[in-house]
């Protein structure tokens, strides 16, 4: 949310979400939608949500087609890549370089394919925030099968994992959820050299 009040979705991913106390038809408000890719657990629930709210899209090519496919007016979408600085509904988002894939099946089966994306998104007078959508700094290949919306998918994939210093040492993040809830806490220390 920002200081005036609107709000930013990146990656929308709550109705199937085990992981979201939050889902799409509980949101009060949404002023912008920010997708990096094509992925279920990315794109989530955008359609849904752009067609409750009217509010823009911001995304790749791959996704705006979806989004039509799926009744979202053209107008609506904003699609752009990576270098093309866009401003929708206020809001300054600079695409970035991701290193991931993009693909989704289409409702008439086809399949489509675009280039995923990071974003660098001018919240407000002084604050930006990076939504590093999948892109992997240090990986490792998972092969991964999930089921979702009563269909499965198979991927393999280089699954990221992020790094940050706490004054406790170093914390890790594994990137992408779990398509099952794990009793595992995702943000423990990370052990250090010393201990």
């Amino acid at each position: 949310m920002l200081r005036d009040g609107r709000h930013i979705l990146v990656d929308p991913f709550l109705d199937e979400n085990p992981g979201s106390p939050v889902k799409h038809d509980q949101l009060e408000r949404v002023d912008l939608v920010v997708v990096s890719h094509a992925a279920f657990d990315h794109l989530g629930d955008t359609d849904k949500i752009a067609k409750r709210h009217g509010c823009p899209v911001i995304c790749g090519g791959e996704v705006k087609a979806w989004l039509m496919a799926r009744g979202v007016p053209a107008e609506q979408i904003r699609a752009t890549t990576w270098g093309i600085r866009v401003e929708v509904a206020g809001i300054e988002v600079q695409p970035v370089e991701c290193h991931h894939w993009s693909q989704i099946k289409m409702p008439d089966g086809t399949f489509a394919s675009g280039v995923p994306m990071a974003f660098v998104i001018h919240a407000d007078e002084g604050v930006r925030f990076y939504h590093y959508g999948d892109t992997a700094i240090f990986s490792h290949r998972v092969h991964t099968v999930i089921e979702a919306g009563g269909e499965t998918g198979a991927s393999e994939e280089r699954e990221t994992i992020v790094f940050t210093r706490t004054p406790d040492g170093l914390r890790a993040v594994h990137e992408h959820l779990s398509p099952v809830p794990a009793p595992v806490d995702p943000v423990a220390p990370f052990p250090t050299a010393a201990g």
